[in-house]
């Protein structure tokens, strides 16, 4: 995922907690969700304080250096189209883990079962393959192209369900 702009297509947005979840980092590093343009560059252009440090020189995760996921409205900010995909997937990343867990942990895994651990642990992987497949224009769009995350956003739908049904499975399991 790396350094993302606001012209990134909006399933990257929704993909990236996941992503970044499922590579080993905990989050998306330095986020902000209302750095508008507040200080003028040398230039005299407005710009964020987001963007007054490179990405590279922030520590932690691979920083999406998008620090507007709100908009500033007249009466306050609003929530843009990024901020919900983001939600989404932060959602969608919960179950993700919550799985997780119960896989990695012996005593857990075992009252899945089997056959249910299979499942989930190949549906996670599944999720991973489809954004790598977005990510990387193995959709049969070109690399990382608006269209490629559009065949993305076709699959997440089911996907999430999927998802979310898998998470109910697993509680139900380990309920005492």
């Amino acid at each position: 995922m790396g350094h993302m702009q606001a012209s990134c297509p909006v399933g990257v947005f929704h993909a990236a907690l996941e992503c970044y979840q499922a590579s080993g980092y905990d989050g998306l590093g330095r986020q902000g969700v209302d750095f508008w343009p507040v200080i003028k560059e040398a230039r005299g252009e407005m710009t964020t304080v987001i963007s007054r440090y490179s990405y590279r020189d922030r520590p932690g995760a691979p920083t999406m250096t998008n620090g507007s996921y709100l908009f500033p409205a007249k009466d306050g900010p609003l929530a843009t189209v990024r901020f919900e995909a983001l939600r989404l997937g932060m959602l969608e990343t919960e179950a993700r883990i919550f799985i997780e867990r119960a896989l990695v942990d012996k005593a857990l895994r075992a009252k899945l079962g089997n056959e249910l651990a299979q499942r989930a642990q190949q549906f996670l992987d599944d999720r991973v393959r489809g954004i790598l497949r977005a990510k990387d224009g193995r959709s049969g769009s070109p690399v990382g192209s608006d269209a490629s995350w559009l065949w993305y956003a076709g699959q997440f739908s089911e996907s999430a369900r999927t998802l979310f049904r898998l998470a109910g499975e697993v509680a139900a399991k380990l309920k005492p």
